[in-house]
């Protein structure tokens, strides 16, 4: 899986994803028009979906199925589920993923969104490799 953790203009990710082959890095944040997107979940959705974001949403959006997904704009966090028409968060901070729990707790202590996920990974066997941070 996967660790994300963000702030209005802050977002942080690990490099890791896992199957039944083992383990490999790839790219959870993506530069879109208006913020950074990162995404939790199935590998090949994240670039699709900023793909369609990039492409001012013509045709058809990726299925979310077994995805989550950030946007952080500066100004607000939106939540992508199941379906790509993202919800505001109101909090000031979100995390997505299994090391979702641990990043959450590490940001109400105070934790930036990269030093969120390094502790993070500290706990999740799911969540590793080099941690990525970008800002709106």
């Amino acid at each position: 899986m996967t660790t994300i953790a963000a702030t209005k203009s802050v977002m942080a990710a690990d490099s890791s994803a896992s199957d039944d082959n083992g383990r490999v890095s790839v790219r959870k944040l993506f530069r879109v028009p208006g913020g950074v997107l990162g995404f939790a979940g199935v590998a090949s959705v994240g670039p699709r979906l900023a793909q369609w974001l990039i492409n001012e949403r013509r045709g058809d959006p990726p299925d979310m199925s077994d995805t989550h997904a950030l946007l952080i704009t500066g100004d607000a966090i939106w939540f992508f589920d199941e379906v790509p028409h993202p919800y505001e968060i109101l909090d000031p901070f979100c995390t997505l993923g299994s090391g979702g729990q641990a990043a959450t707790a590490a940001m109400h202590c105070g934790k930036s969104p990269k030093e969120a996920v390094k502790i993070a990974a500290k706990i999740d066997t799911f969540t590793g490799g080099r941690i990525v941070c970008m800002e709106v």
